[in-house]
């Protein structure tokens, strides 16, 4: 009897006492098992070959990927017996998602964590110097026997895994590891003995992250970040903290770490709310521009004042906006996910409109670090006893159970996190220089293909953009030095707006060609009562406009008129926004003509 199998070349892959109804449990019960697995344990997402890579592994497609949803499942053949196992010991009831997640929390707690289908624990070894009060934890991570992992899920028996577990295992090279650290420690005090309190903090922060004994050896002098200020403030979620710690500890600096509880809890709703029952002090958070001004529309017929936040609207628009919210001109705020990025408002209620979003690649389900920042608006104290948190009944009808389960996970850093680097003009300065190149695009394809980092803390940023405005510059403004275009491929350009990309490389081009930028279009084809989309573009072109000219002095000039438009242009958009037409409807009766 054939089995029903999502793809059938993966038939032969069924162990085969497997039988067709075997199968059939576990692949009803995908989600909840923790034998499963998601091309994401194994493999960065939107990468290449993304969805064909657990295949190629000889991994069991259970469930097709659902765009905007939930990723696919996977199983190996060798857990098919432990994940019946793990069924016949707890059912499939609603109790059993989140108790999984609390035994996964619990096995995290002890260091155990799995990837690309192995699991490890992470175990600490410390060094003992010579220098008085010196020592380093070197972290590394061993193998663990996953049958006692599994053996936990089912149980939930910590005592029978931590001696399953056994003694940690000391690190293999902390004989070389010491005297590799000793000669550190004895060249600091003769060439740089100022340097020597500075050392400490960036020999344990490089030892926190396992890494190969030859990677520990060589990367000292490469992690160096600096910032011109004597104290940085850093607002960040608690597992961030490590993450920052690290950083900071490979520049040799300390940081103090503050904790601050919240005040009020946060609570679900019980069931999706409607719209027409909205009440003074609620916000409705969407995900795009367009569904926003859809929601404003919607919201305002019904009779409330609304105030919206997105992040096209410039940041005076935007603070106007919040004020009007927070003094209670506006009963309702709709805002895209830019309200979770540090807004301070008297929001009683947070209602998710939708548990997706588009990423600039595709629909996608949110995170839950993403729903807890956001969801963390709600309730204010001093203003509202305790804050809530909920899906519209307009959402899709999957959006109360996403939104309920995201809540239960506890938000944790990437695995292996590294910080993203960026070039400077040392970089390009130095790499053409050496390489004897002029192009801009392949002096930025040499950084980010070619030049050797501290792989095991950070990685080159994504430069697409970058390395877009720098071919284009190349050719339209190739008289231009090179360090002139890199500053220009750093601009504030949008490029999935052909009309502002266009209009940039033709600045960029006048002033190669005569050393002066033009006149800016914006100046005399928009005011504050033009079109609300028409006015957000100029107002980006401003923006970019400005910026340009704090860089580029006497090419662009216009100072003054520009600011005056941009100070029109701020009222007008408020005044729309204010204003009782429906915005989102003006803008499909014109795209129909």
């Amino acid at each position: 009897m054939p089995l029903n199998l999502p793809n059938p070349r993966h038939a032969p892959r069924v162990p085969p006492h497997i039988a067709k109804e075997q199968l059939a449990r576990i692949r009803q019960a995908a989600y909840v098992l923790p034998q499963v697995v998601k091309p994401a344990d194994y493999i960065t997402e939107r990468s290449a070959g993304f969805e064909e890579h657990l295949d190629k592994l000889g991994l069991v497609l259970l469930q097709k990927p659902v765009a905007g949803a939930r990723p696919s499942r996977w199983i190996a053949p060798a857990l098919m017996d432990s994940a019946l196992a793990h069924l016949d010991a707890l059912g499939t009831g609603p109790s059993v998602r989140p108790l999984t997640l609390e035994r996964t929390a619990a096995l995290e707690g002890l260091g155990v964590s799995r990837h690309a289908g192995a699991w490890t624990r992470l175990i600490s070894h410390t060094l003992e110097l010579s220098e008085p009060g010196w020592r380093v934890p070197v972290l590394l991570r061993a193998p663990v026997d996953d049958a006692a992992v599994w053996a936990f899920y089912r149980n939930g028996d910590k005592d029978a895994l931590l001696q399953a577990l056994g003694t940690p295992p000391p690190y293999p090279h902390a004989g070389e590891m010491l005297q590799h650290l000793e000669a550190l420690v004895a060249r600091s005090h003769s060439h740089k003995p100022h340097h020597l309190a500075s050392l400490l903090p960036r020999l344990q922060s490089e030892c926190a992250t396992p890494q190969p004994l030859a990677d520990l050896k060589t990367a000292w002098t490469q992690a160096i970040v600096g910032v011109p200020a004597n104290e940085v403030i850093i607002i960040c979620s608690a597992y961030a903290v490590p993450a920052l710690e690290n950083l900071l500890g490979l520049c040799g600096e300390r940081c103090e770490v503050l904790v601050f509880e919240r005040k009020q809890h946060v609570e679900l709703l019980p069931q999706p709310l409607p719209i027409s029952e909205l009440q003074l002090g609620d916000a409705v958070v969407a995900f795009s521009r367009r569904d926003v001004l859809m929601l404003r529309d919607r919201i305002a017929t019904a009779g409330h004042p609304v105030s919206v936040i997105y992040g096209a609207l410039p940041p005076e628009v935007r603070r106007r906006e919040a004020e009007r919210f927070a003094q209670g001109e506006s009963h309702i705020l709709v805002a895209t996910d830019a309200i979770g990025m540090g807004l301070n408002l008297p929001i009683r209620r947070i209602l998710f409109s939708t548990m997706t979003k588009f990423d600039g690649v595709g629909d996608r389900s949110l995170n839950e670090s993403e729903v807890h920042q956001i969801a963390g608006r709600a309730g204010r104290f001093g203003i509202h006893e305790e804050g809530f948190v909920g899906v519209l009944k307009e959402a899709e009808p999957t959006a109360q159970r996403t939104l309920k389960e995201l809540l239960a996970k506890t938000p944790r850093a990437p695995q292996d996190f590294h910080a993203p680097v960026a070039p400077s003009p040392w970089h390009v300065d130095t790499i053409a220089s050496r390489l004897h190149l002029s192009q801009l695009r392949e002096v930025l394809g040499v950084f980010v293909e070619q030049l050797k980092l501290d792989n095991a803390h950070f990685a080159v940023a994504e430069l697409e953009q970058m390395l877009e405005l720098a071919e284009a510059l190349d050719k339209s403004a190739s008289r231009l030095t090179l360090r002139e275009r890199f500053i220009y491929a750093q601009a504030p350009v949008d490029t999935r707006t052909d009309s502002q990309l266009q209009e940039f490389l033709d600045w960029s081009s006048s002033h190669a060609l005569t050393g002066k930028a033009g006149t800016p279009w914006f100046l005399d084809a928009v005011d504050g009562h033009s079109r609300l989309e028409r006015m957000e573009q100029a107002l980006r072109a401003c923006t970019l406009w400005l910026w340009l000219d704090l860089r580029f002095p006497g090419v662009y000039g216009h100072v003054e008129a520009v600011i005056a438009l941009r100070g029109q242009l701020n009222d007008g958009i408020e005044r729309q926004l204010k204003g009782k037409r429906p915005l989102a409807q003006m803008r499909q009766r014109r795209a129909q003509r």
